[in-house]
């Protein structure tokens, strides 16, 4: 009886006779290897949706949306009323992104600056880290706020120079620089104070400069001249009187006499009046406007 050839044997795979397997040794091999399929792993659906996201055309596409985004607008109303709300809206969007970008131009300089310089003058830190910590967490409310904002437009386009703005934001933080060198002196050299407390009334004058910038800059003319939102008012009060009493209280920092924090208060705030006479013909460059009523 001539047998059917078979398939030479491979490591991997039993061998098969050329004319095929019968029903019983198939059930056999079947129970025994199992069927001859991959398993598919399937993610989870949340990474699978994600996933649809992480390629260059979804990417290009989101980047146009952004960018076709600001150009488009839906009139609701006949004539030309709308396009000049639009107008306006979109100057005071560009008085806010101005207010950002100088007070964080200004409050880097001078804190960059301040502890750069102090360590190299005086060989000692001016603030802690731990201050430095609660500096960010008192500065980041009023920048927050700075998008609910009640500002004034222009009545002339503005213009969104770098160069003029990195001038003027240099020559507002200068004088803020000086002013802090000043305190330091004044509090080590003058009340001989030890310096934990010292680097305690730093803390207090940076944190309340950093919000006084904020209403500077927000507004061409004086900043008396228009009344900020609610949020921001309310976040200036609720920051100045928690770094206040963390001061005279010694919350996580040396402890100052409440006299000294109600000075450092008052000489902060004095300076600041000053610098808006400054800021004038500074933000006048750097827009190419003048404070105008408008």
């Amino acid at each position: 009886m001539n047998e059917s050839p078979k398939v030479p044997e491979t490591p991997s795979a039993p061998s098969v006779p050329l004319s095929g397997l019968t029903s019983e040794e198939a059930a056999k091999r079947l129970a025994h290897y199992g069927p001859n399929a991959v398993a598919e792993e399937k993610p989870h659906p949340l990474l699978a949706f994600l996933g649809t996201f992480w390629a260059t055309v979804p990417w290009m596409l989101e980047a146009t949306d952004v960018a076709k985004a600001p150009a488009s607008s839906v009139l609701t109303a006949p004539g030309l009323g709308n396009i000049v709300d639009a107008v306006q809206t979109s100057r005071r969007v560009y008085q806010r992104m101005l207010t950002y970008t100088l007070n964080i131009i200004i409050t880097t300089f001078q804190i960059a600056l301040f502890l750069s310089l102090g360590l190299v003058v005086s060989k000692v830190f001016v603030l802690t880290p731990m201050l430095i910590i609660l500096l960010l967490f008192a500065n980041d409310f009023i920048t927050m706020s700075i998008t609910t904002d009640r500002v004034t437009f222009a009545k002339m386009p503005d213009r969104w120079a770098i160069r003029p703005m990195m001038i003027a934001a240099s020559a507002l933080a200068l004088p803020l620089l000086a002013f802090s060198f000043g305190l330091v002196y004044a509090a080590s050299v003058w009340m001989h104070l030890p310096l934990p407390q010292v680097q305690t009334l730093m803390f207090v004058m940076l944190a309340l400069t950093g919000q006084g910038t904020v209403y500077l800059v927000r507004e061409r003319r004086h900043f008396w001249r228009s009344v900020p939102s609610g949020w921001m008012l309310g976040s200036t009060a609720l920051d100045v009187a928690a770094v206040c009493a963390m001061a005279v209280l010694g919350i996580l920092i040396a402890a100052v006499p409440w006299t000294l924090a109600v000075l450092t208060l008052g000489a902060t705030l004095v300076f600041l009046v000053l610098l808006d006479f400054l800021k004038i013909p500074t933000l006048a460059y750097c827009t190419g406007t003048v404070g105008e009523d408008p």
